[in-house]
């Protein structure tokens, strides 16, 4: 079953998301998409046939969106982010007994700096390693528009808050303490974020390595395992 949820924001915006169940359960995952991503990348809209049979009702929604009232991607920061969050967390604790939460790259970043409480487990899939120049993701400053211009196919224009947000993310040192102690990474095996990860994590964070994927874990059979792996680690 598949039920629409819109939430309104403190300030006035409206959260869209979508609630999928199989059978009653006092159990919810909740997933936080990357920068420029949504929910319906195909590891979130996967998700609900394969968590929902073990137990799991899962929820997925966007940070941002075209849809009426929605914030836009232009206009976002991660405070932005974080509040919204938090506001779809308090939505659904009264609801169930467990919450986790699943985030993918920027997300990551997102629920590290959230600050949450009553999690049961915090699943890390290829958290972002940040950005730590301009050049490095090509964004570029508009100055007629006061934003800048990430080109990925398609033109995303970001603001100057999320530009260094995005920058901040880079300084994993001076956020590594916010990372709850309840979380689990899972690292893409053939991309490169994992390796300014692991010199963070390794003794202190338990990890797995999807081997042959890449970022968004969308070669042949990457996302079975990815789904496996973050199951073990939500029961364990």
């Amino acid at each position: 079953m598949e039920k629409q949820i819109h939430l309104t924001t403190k300030d006035g915006f409206t959260v869209y998301g979508h609630l999928n169940s199989s059978k009653k359960t006092d159990k919810l995952i909740i997933f936080v998409h990357g920068l420029t991503g949504n929910q319906t990348e195909h590891h979130y809209n996967n998700a609900p046939r394969y968590f929902n049979d073990k137990g799991y009702d899962t929820f997925r929604f966007d940070l941002y969106s075209p849809r009426k009232n929605a914030r836009q991607i232009s206009e976002v920061s991660i405070k932005n982010h974080v509040d919204d969050l938090r506001q779809v967390v308090e939505y659904f604790q009264d609801s169930y007994s467990e919450l986790n939460i699943i985030s993918h790259s920027m997300g990551c970043y997102v629920v590290m700096k959230a600050g949450l409480e009553g999690i049961n487990k915090f699943i890390y899939w290829d958290p972002t390693k940040g950005m730590k120049s301009l050049e490095e993701k090509g964004a570029i400053y508009n100055e007629h528009l006061d934003k800048y211009l990430l080109y990925r196919g398609l033109v995303n224009i970001l603001s100057k808050e999320m530009i260094e947000d995005w920058k901040a993310a880079s300084n994993i040192d001076n956020y590594i303490q916010d990372v709850q102690p309840n979380s689990y990474f899972i690292f893409a095996g053939a991309y490169n974020i994992k390796d300014e990860w692991l010199k963070q994590i390794e003794g202190k964070f338990p990890y797995k390595i999807v081997e042959g994927a890449t970022h968004t874990f969308y070669e042949e059979g990457v996302l079975e395992k990815l789904y496996e792996y973050t199951l073990d680690f939500i029961v364990e």
